[in-house]
Order: structure tokens, then C-alpha cells, then sequence
């Protein structure tokens, strides 16, 4: 069985991790001079915590696994559960520059961007469509 991973999207979790730290750093200078609530600037920046800590959790963790057979290709985000195409249900199985687009049927297929695999997986890919183009 193949089996290729690769990263999916950073801006996301990157956004996140850039969002915490400013709410910190404004929560941070608000606890230290201002006179207000200190309960709530305190809940304030563990949520800023928070925030950073969900940022690098999604910057480690957003890989997409594409394991195939010659009976079927799977497809497994990390936070959804794992859709399965059989073989010769796939009716398209294209590899574009930042896509990978795999169809099996009316109304059923996936769209996967792939802008952040590196060129290794690109050609172990084109070699998939070339190995599913070919059922």
C-alpha cells in the first residue's frame, strides 16, 4: 500500500498564533498599567494562550494522508473521518499544480489542495493518476 502525507494549509494556524500573541501582548500592557478589572485581563490572556497554543497545535498537526491500493484510495484529513473511494468507482483522478481532484460518481469526489506538498509527493502523485488513469 502507498502511502503518501503531506501539509495542507498554514495561514490558518499561523493566523491564530498571530492573534494570540497580540491579544497577550495587549492584555499583558493593560494588566501591568491600567487600573480595571484584573479577573478579566487574567482570563483574557489565558485565552490568548489558548489561542497560540490551538495555532501550534494546527501547525503541526494539518497533514492529509493518501494511502492507495489497487482496490481503493483513501483519503484521511486529521480532524475528519476517512472517505474511501474504491477503484473502480473513480471516474476522475486529476493532478493539477495546486489541486488534486478525485471524482467517483454524481455528486461524490474531493477537492484537495496540495500547494504545499513538495515536488516528491507532486510526481509520486502524477504517478497515481497515471496508475488509477489507467483501471
Amino acid at each position: 500500500m502507498q502511502v503518501i502525507e503531506g501539509r495542507i494549509n498554514r495561514k490558518k494556524a499561523g493566523l491564530w498564533i498571530i492573534l494570540g500573541t497580540l491579544f497577550i501582548a495587549i492584555n499583558f500592557y493593560r494588566l501591568i498599567f491600567e487600573t480595571s478589572n484584573k479577573i478579566i485581563l487574567v482570563f483574557q490572556l489565558i485565552v490568548g494562550f489558548c489561542w497560540v497554543c490551538y495555532g501550534i497545535y494546527q501547525l503541526k498537526n494539518n497533514v492529509i494522508k493518501i494511502k492507495w491500493d489497487h482496490h481503493k484510495l483513501t483519503i484521511k484529513y486529521l480532524d475528519r473521518k476517512a472517505i474511501e473511494y474504491n477503484a473502480k468507482e473513480i471516474t476522475s483522478f486529476v493532478v493539477t499544480r495546486n489541486n488534486l481532484i478525485v471524482n467517483s460518481g454524481k455528486a461524490n469526489g474531493e477537492m484537495i489542495e496540495i500547494k504545499f506538498f513538495n515536488s516528491k509527493q507532486k510526481q509520486e502523485l502524477q504517478l497515481l493518476q497515471k496508475e488509477i488513469n489507467e483501471i
